[in-house]
């Protein structure tokens, strides 16, 4: 599409213009924030809002105790199984002394016959083979965490050293469907891991432990549904994988999950905070927003002229930038590197789609917003675009 001037009314003077680029750059700076929001809260305050925070999360949140209480999530992770086996399993497949009647007349022989009930593999197989089983859920994990951290920072590298191709784009969406899985599904289920996300379990590789849950989650799957298949029993492969998972997760959001006052101090901030000048809650500001988008699971959002003008006030602190934050996002909002899950705008003042993959603004109704002239525009009800 061609470039051109989007025109916005500010509401003091009546006289900003935003171009498409500083308006994509904007948007690209909201999916950022999201992106933020849902994997580490902690960092985007710190980061974004009062960087006199970063020592307090440092003392709440070590990275040893971080570290310990991964240590204690591995030995559960490996003993699950076999816990479920001894615990939770139904097991039909137990040996049963029955006596036999041949001849059906009601007189049994005297010699009773032991006789095992079928379908049985896939409970045989998980008591038998649970504690390999368990080693070989947390090793397949940790594999995959570190095999993604590695592929990462090699496109990274790749992308300094060649900017001929889009790497960037290609790492992005070599993320995407972990991060929409942990977005939809793992994040509600375990909502506190979020706040206690910062560090990374193996230092200089992009290792946090969304990244390991997430594997720990799809590996599970994959072996109990292995399991149940080759036991020709599926269905209760996959049983037995849900029931599992969804432990695991309740275990690790308790577990590893942020402690109760950092949840409120850094979802206070959050809440409370307002353009510099403005008073507290008079208006909902764009990171009330970024809340109710992440609470309702939503994957496209819509701008007032009020939500950029806030957004042009988030950026980076000075302080903010001499933290090297835990993330593989590292090239600025000026690349698709900063685009998370939303990937589409709609800015309803001037009925525009900002698309911040492809970096293109469109119109809905192309020249319909000029048509009322600029004086119509100002006397607008809303005065904001």
């Amino acid at each position: 599409m061609e470039s051109r001037d989007l025109l916005i009314a500010d509401p003091e003077s009546g006289a900003a213009y935003y171009k498409d680029e500083e308006l994509v750059r904007l948007c690209r700076r909201m999916s950022l924030m999201h992106f933020e929001y849902i994997l580490n809260p902690c960092s985007m305050v710190t980061r974004r809002l009062d960087s006199d925070l970063k020592n307090y999360y440092q003392h709440r949140n070590p990275k040893c105790k971080q570290r310990v209480w991964l240590l204690v999530f591995v030995v559960l992770v490996v003993g699950l199984p076999t816990l479920y086996t001894k615990t939770m399993m139904a097991n039909p497949c137990k040996l049963h002394e029955v006596s036999i009647d041949p001849q059906g007349d009601g007189k049994a022989d005297a010699q009773a016959s032991t006789m095992q009930q079928t379908d049985c593999d896939v409970q045989d197989s998980l008591t038998k083979y649970s504690i390999r089983l368990g080693f070989i859920l947390i090793g397949a994990a940790f594999g995959l965490t570190v095999f993604m951290s590695l592929l990462t920072s090699c496109l990274q590298c790749c992308h300094e050293k060649c900017t001929c191709c889009n790497l960037l784009e290609v790492k992005r969406q070599l993320w995407r469907p972990l991060l929409m899985f942990w977005y939809f599904y793992l994040d509600p289920r375990m909502p506190s891991l979020k706040y206690n996300n910062e560090g990374n379990i193996i230092p200089c590789l992009y290792t946090p432990v969304s990244v390991l849950m997430c594997f720990v989650y799809v590996v599970l799957m994959i072996e109990m549904g292995g399991l149940g298949f080759m036991g020709g029993r599926p269905a209760v492969g996959l049983v037995i994988a849900y029931t599992l998972g969804e432990i695991c997760l309740l275990s690790a959001n308790y577990v590893m999950g942020g402690a109760y006052d950092v949840i409120m101090i850094t979802d206070s901030h959050i809440d409370s905070w307002s353009p510099e000048g403005e008073g507290k809650g008079k208006r909902k500001s764009v990171l009330g927003k970024i809340v109710s988008l992440t609470a309702a699971r939503k994957s496209t959002c819509s701008l007032t002229g009020d939500d950029l003008r806030m957004l042009g006030a988030l950026a980076e602190s000075d302080n903010a930038k001499k933290f090297k934050a835990a993330t593989d996002r590292q090239h600025g909002e000026d690349t698709v590197d900063s685009v998370g899950v939303l990937e589409l705008f709609y800015l309803v003042d001037t009925k525009q789609v900002v698309n911040v993959v492809t970096a293109e603004v469109q119109t809905l109704h192309d020249g319909s917003i000029f048509d009322e002239g600029i004086a119509g525009l100002l006397a607008s009800k809303h005065q904001t675009f």
